[in-house]
């Protein structure tokens, strides 16, 4: 990976309070291994009070994908979701949740460094836990 070409970084947590704040030494992390990239936050309902607390965050997407029950509803908004990430060309993304509809999601939308946990789907770069 060239440090120096990462410019755009997204975090990803749509969901619980609680665990976007676990993920502020991951925000410290990024930001300090790619100064000059800009992060952006990924995240539900749930997260928005807490945005606004969180340093290095330069901007955020407001999206619950899976506020409907209807699996079509949700396919037109995890396309919709799809369309907007390869919109705004992130270089990088970490993912806060151990689930592979949104390691797809995340790899659709051709972003070519995917951090997150070991045996996401999709995920090219994980923990060892």
């Amino acid at each position: 990976m060239e440090k120096e070409k990462i410019k755009n970084i997204l975090i990803v947590k749509f969901c619980c309070f609680g665990d976007a704040v676990f993920l502020t030494p991951v925000i410290d992390s990024l930001k300090n291994n790619f100064s000059e990239a800009k992060l952006s936050f990924l995240h539900g309902q749930w997260i928005r009070p807490l945005i606004k607390y969180i340093d290095g965050i330069e901007g955020n997407i407001e999206f619950d994908l899976m506020q409907d029950r209807n699996i079509f509803v949700k396919s037109i908004r995890a396309i919709k979701l799809i369309l907007l990430l390869r919109k705004k060309k992130y270089d990088l993304v970490f993912l806060g949740h151990r689930n592979n509809v949104f390691g797809i999601i995340l790899y659709l939308s051709g972003i070519k460094y995917r951090f997150g946990f070991k045996n996401t789907k999709f995920i090219n770069y994980s923990s060892s836990f």
